[in-house]
């Protein structure tokens, strides 16, 4: 049974090998300053689409990804997704057309759905109480740390052009193989739902994916502006910029590994914790004029974001696929409206260290709202 499959490590490093892949959905993102140079003529709001509309396609796989592992099977889903990432990723290397690369981003994100919803399930499949938790808290972990190594790759590749910095994601096929050689294959997933006796709670799902839509649309406006803020405030290059996305996920790397031990402590109030903390990080960003500050502040976003996609995962995780499916749907669609809200900010100020001092007040909204609802579950 379950305490058999704990044991297994190898296991644990394919499965959570995954997340270096879906992690690396942003390691692009310093190099939109870069990219924006060469479509002078393409809106810089849809230059940003390049690094979030993967998100648009991951959720429409995520709705798929139930059906398709229903008649493949999840390790077969899990290869797909990985061989659409590694082609998808790779191919603005070749093409380097605006619309081509939306399309190859498209088929991109769609890769990461698949991944990233059927990890899910298999993760609650396969382990179970504080385990699960930690391979959960471990995932943001490993994806931290894959996206740090795929982002510097990434900056380093720079070098040599734009497109060059897109064969950062040839790890995917990388990861195809340890997946293929070391993941059983599981069919009957549905059964593993605990709460399959009782009804499911859809004001709950609801509730936590609500706020999964807010806090990643504004954890997403950081990733794809901070380059933006140290080339406007002038204490930064481009090549700096992938290297606070390296720190964004030098903190998730941390909050991974330290998350199931905080959540067991705190429980519900870490949320309020964690929402804090994103809140520190956008205000620290907005009166910086420092990149060490900055950099702090990245370290600190990308640790605060990593602690409360897994409380949200988690809290949806015991109603299985459909509470899990609906939170990645609206976490994805948060990513990709996040070049929007960022046009909305506009409006109230044109300066973009005022427009990260007002995403820092939203999270403090969010504490608030995580405050009330602590006893709620």
């Amino acid at each position: 049974g379950k305490m058999n499959q704990n044991k297994n490590i190898l296991l644990k490093i394919a499965l959570l090998s995954c997340a270096v892949v879906t992690a690396s959905i942003n390691a692009i993102a310093g190099n939109i300053p870069a990219i924006a140079e060469s479509f002078s003529d393409v809106p810089v709001h849809i230059i940003e689409l390049i690094t979030t509309i993967p998100s648009l396609s991951m959720m429409i796989a995520i709705l798929c990804s139930s059906l398709i592992s229903g008649v493949i099977g999840n390790k077969r889903t899990v290869l797909i997704g990985l061989l659409l990432c590694g082609l998808g990723g790779v191919a603005p290397y070749i093409f380097q057309d605006i619309i081509i690369m939306m399309v190859t981003r498209l088929l991109f994100g769609f890769g990461v759905g698949l991944i990233s919803s059927t990890l899910l399930i298999m993760i609650i499949y396969f382990f179970d109480g504080k385990t699960r938790s930690q391979m959960i808290g471990l995932q943001g972990s490993v994806g931290g740390l894959g996206s740090l190594i795929c982002t510097y790759i990434a900056g380093q590749l720079l070098m040599f052009g734009w497109n060059v910095s897109f064969l950062t994601y040839l790890v995917s096929f990388i990861v195809f193989l340890i997946v293929f050689l070391y993941v059983p294959n599981v069919t009957d997933v549905q059964s593993s739902n605990e709460h399959s006796g009782s009804k499911i709670c859809w004001s709950k799902i609801f509730l936590y994916a609500v706020l999964s839509f807010i806090s990643v649309t504004l954890a997403t406006f950081f990733v794809i502006k901070c380059s933006t803020l140290l080339i406007l405030n002038e204490y930064g290059s481009v090549q700096d910029g992938s290297l606070l996305v390296m720190f964004i996920s030098a903190g998730s790397l941390v909050s991974g590994a330290m998350y199931g031990n905080i959540y067991n402590k705190l429980k519900n109030k870490s949320l309020i914790l964690f929402y804090l903390i994103c809140a520190i990080s956008f205000v620290i960003a907005s009166a910086s004029r420092s990149l060490l500050l900055t950099l702090l502040s990245a370290f600190i976003l990308g640790y605060g974001y990593m602690a409360f996609v897994p409380f949200l995962q988690e809290k949806v995780g015991i109603y299985g696929n459909k509470g899990t499916t609906t939170l990645l749907v609206f976490q994805s669609l948060g990513s990709f409206i996040a070049p929007y809200f960022g046009a909305i900010l506009s409006y109230f100020s044109d300066t973009l260290s005022h427009q990260f001092f007002i995403a820092g007040l939203s999270y403090i909204v969010l504490m608030l709202v995580a405050y009330i609802i602590k006893d709620f579950t």
